[in-house]
């Protein structure tokens, strides 16, 4: 990391603040991941759809909402917007802690996917307006890494606290933190310039936002190595999730405390994630394709060995799994951190809410159907074919992108050139 630059962001309180409450709002993401599945998984004995079901009800609003949610970034105040999200999250986070069926969890899950996609591409946009085009991806780098730790210390804390307080006292930690959080983004500055309003009142709201939710795929089609690359990690994505929701029935056959494996497994997840973030806050990328290329059949072998080493004595694979979920984790994150770095550097500010919100829309909609076929596919064929297959499916989407980022990264030399020259204008 460029030190002079690293220098200069830690010097801007605003930007302190903002980093500081999405280091607990993450922290807080994963506070209660551990709980909640412990929660269904093993309180409830969920079988493989039912646990579909709980991720289900937290992304099926990210699909069709990140579009609006983006649109409202990009006309309201995101320091607002992240306050709201806050509050109302913390409220279905105790709502959670004291639920006592199934249908309650999947309901106020439902609701919380609804409020936190709100805070995503309001997050995204208030970063590049705090720290300006010059500092992007040094900042980028540095909210990569904050996220992926929570990924390390979060489930770790996690485990801990179901240990000593129990679930209930998980959630209600989780909702003091998301507090914490809120009280932070009060010391974020508001935006120096009024964000995009509709331009003609004879518009009318609603044709002014069914035109600006166009607007996030229209301009990222301008840039078509940033475009195939959010195509990829999509197909990625959902590929990756028909095995991820089901590793807690895979590790709950093998292991006699199956949380406390997942829960090392989360944690070298996170470092591996992390360890991406910290090479990417620095390195030069010159291929985006090329990199996710790579992580695709890197992370599609490793998924096939999770299945077929399954039979190896415990003692073995309480070493080995977490090995892998690091190698999992470096390979997501090399494919994920450089796509939405060069999509920020090649987005004006005054659009980073709808082209975010298109991006996470389209990850968000590849979960949500590598969640409803891995519990289908569990529930028929097992849980290792769903594994088998899901490692497959990245290998071929790996090798099939070979030919398709020769003729895309042709065309981007001077697609970014003519982008560049507008952006200096905006």
């Amino acid at each position: 990391m460029d030190q002079t630059v690293s220098k200069k962001l830690f010097q801007q309180k605003g930007y302190l603040n903002l980093i500081a409450a999405q280091t607990l709002s993450s922290l807080g993401s994963w506070l209660d991941m551990l709980a909640l599945m412990g929660l269904v998984a093993i309180k409830w004995n969920a079988s493989p759809l039912e646990m579909s079901g709980v991720m289900l009800m937290f992304v099926a609003p990210m699909v069709f909402l990140a579009p609006i949610a983006g649109v409202f970034a990009d006309r309201f105040e995101r320091k607002y917007i992240m306050i709201i999200s806050n509050l109302v999250c913390i409220a279905l986070v105790l709502g959670i802690a004291f639920s006592t069926a199934l249908w309650q969890v999947y309901l106020l899950l439902f609701i919380r996917g609804f409020f936190e996609t709100l805070f995503g591409p309001a997050k995204s946009g208030k970063v590049k307006e705090i720290v300006g085009m010059d500092n992007i991806q040094t900042a980028m780098g540095i909210s990569g890494m904050i996220d992926n730790a929570s990924k390390i210390i979060g489930p770790f804390l996690s485990g801990l606290l179901v240990a000593v307080i129990g679930v209930q006292g998980s959630f209600i930690t989780n909702a003091m933190v998301i507090a914490l959080s809120t009280l932070l983004l009060l010391g974020v500055p508001k935006a120096k310039a009024v964000h995009r309003k509709i331009e003609s009142k004879k518009i009318g709201w609603f044709m002014g936002m069914k035109t600006d939710l166009k607007e996030g795929l229209v301009f990222l089609r301008t840039i078509p190595v940033v475009f195939i690359s959010v195509l990829l990690v999509t197909i990625l994505t959902m590929a990756l999730q028909i095995a991820d929701t089901q590793i807690i029935i895979l590790l709950r056959d093998i292991f006699v405390e199956p949380t406390k494996i997942i829960g090392y497994g989360m944690a070298a997840a996170g470092a591996g994630m992390f360890l991406a973030s910290a090479i990417y806050t620095k390195k030069e990328i010159r291929s985006t394709l090329q990199v996710i290329i790579v992580a695709t059949i890197v992370m599609g072998v490793i998924l096939i060995t999770t299945a077929l080493i399954r039979d190896l004595p415990t003692g073995i694979l309480t070493v080995v799994y977490p090995i892998i979920f690091f190698i999992m984790g470096f390979s997501i994150g090399t494919a994920v951190i450089p796509t939405n770095i060069v999509a920020q550097k090649q987005t004006p500010v005054d659009k980073t809410g709808r082209v975010f919100g298109f991006i996470n829309s389209m990850s968000t909609l590849g979960m949500l159907i590598g969640i409803l076929s891995g519990g289908l596919l569990s529930e028929l064929f097992g849980v290792v074919v769903a594994f088998i297959l899901s490692g497959s499916l990245l290998i071929v989407l790996g090798l099939a992108t070979i030919p398709v980022k020769f003729m895309v990264e042709r065309r981007h030399i001077h697609v970014t050139e003519s982008v560049t020259g507008a952006q200096g204008k905006a």
